[in-house]
């Protein structure tokens, strides 16, 4: 399954059997992390910002296990990927050093905040193989 960004329905990937179509625009992107997160075993975040911080309380609230993968900043590759339907965030130019320690304070912070409500449930992962192994633990319980 997977939640599209957008009110008119678009073919999904051919692994997806079902697609559920939201508006762009703060109701309906609540209702696409709702969706996310009830549908997920576990939930994955990369990086803090407001909406990602939505998706996590929603987990968290859900009692759903969250992984919460914290980055300095957006590896290269990310950077040069086009959409589908134009330049996303993913086009932006590369933050400054300030940006960059300035999201990882931030992510920091969300990290500590989000443990405390639900120590067993958020897991704080430092790369990707420390994430894995948390999401793997969490599958296999």
């Amino acid at each position: 399954m997977c939640a599209l960004p957008s009110p008119v329905p678009q073919p999904p990937s051919l692994s997806d059997e079902h697609a559920v179509c939201c508006a762009r625009g703060p109701p309906q992107r609540s209702a696409r992390n709702n969706v996310n997160v009830l549908s997920s075993s576990v939930v994955v975040s990369v990086g803090m910002g407001p909406g990602t911080a939505s998706e996590v309380a929603l987990a968290i609230k859900a009692g759903k296990h969250t992984v919460l993968l914290q980055v300095s900043q957006r590896p290269p590759s990310f950077q040069a990927v086009p959409s589908r339907t134009g330049c996303r965030s993913a086009c932006a130019p590369s933050p400054t050093s300030h940006q960059v320690h300035a999201r990882a304070q931030a992510g920091e912070e969300a990290a500590k905040f989000f443990s405390s409500l639900k120590p067993s449930h958020v897991h704080v992962a430092k790369d990707v193989a420390a994430a894995l192994t948390h999401i793997k633990a969490v599958l296999a319980a």
